[in-house]
């Protein structure tokens, strides 16, 4: 046999299996530009959630001292802090 699968099992799918320890190369060509912009959006969407996260941690330290003297327990206020908007 002439081709590159040989019935001694030398070669198969183009690869040398006689010659023990020879490096394999394989170039791999991959657009990734729609993954990295989707990346790049969820990125961008964290750091809005963790700045919102930081300014309500805020916002919550600076009014749980006055809840604790009205008796609002710390689940009633972060409910109250963390609601749903109502648009007009």
């Amino acid at each position: 046999m002439t081709d590159n699968k040989s019935c001694e099992g030398k070669y198969v799918g183009g690869v040398d299996y006689a010659t023990p320890g020879k490096d394999l190369t394989v170039k791999v060509t991959a657009d990734v530009s729609d993954a990295l912009k989707g990346l790049k959006a969820i990125q961008r969407e964290a750091r809005k959630a963790t700045a919102a996260l930081k300014e309500l941690e805020q916002v919550y330290n600076k009014i749980k001292p006055v809840a604790k003297q009205c008796d609002v327990s710390d689940q009633e206020l972060l409910s109250l802090l963390v609601r749903p908007e109502v648009s007009s």
